[in-house]
């Protein structure tokens, strides 16, 4: 990734805690170690990949259950990834931020 990639899902949703853009290689890895804290991945499937010029994007069904509660989502995610020069420079998911913040709610 470059040393500039930002990261994250595209949400108005401040209080899932993976959610908020991260900047940079130690940003994407509290990235990943943060949703490994909260988050066991019941079902995490790609289904559908897709590129055109610098995009990629990646259709992936997922079953979230949340460390914190025991609740979960089933939601459908699209992963869009940007790539340049053969690094990803950016990653954004987009997905059902409502139901994830119901679930995520005690």
């Amino acid at each position: 990734m470059s040393d500039d990639c930002d990261w994250g899902t595209d949400s108005a949703a401040t209080e899932i805690p993976w959610y908020r853009i991260r900047r940079g290689p130690e940003g994407v890895a509290d990235f990943f170690s943060t949703l490994a804290r909260e988050v066991e991945f019941r079902k995490f499937e790609p289904t559908i990949f897709a590129g055109a010029g610098d995009a990629v994007i990646v259709n992936v069904d997922m079953d979230d259950h949340f460390r914190k509660n025991g609740r979960g989502a089933a939601v459908t995610s699209l992963h869009r990834f940007q790539i340049r020069d053969g690094v990803v420079t950016s990653f954004r998911a987009f997905e059902d931020t409502a139901a994830v913040q119901a679930a995520w709610r005690e």
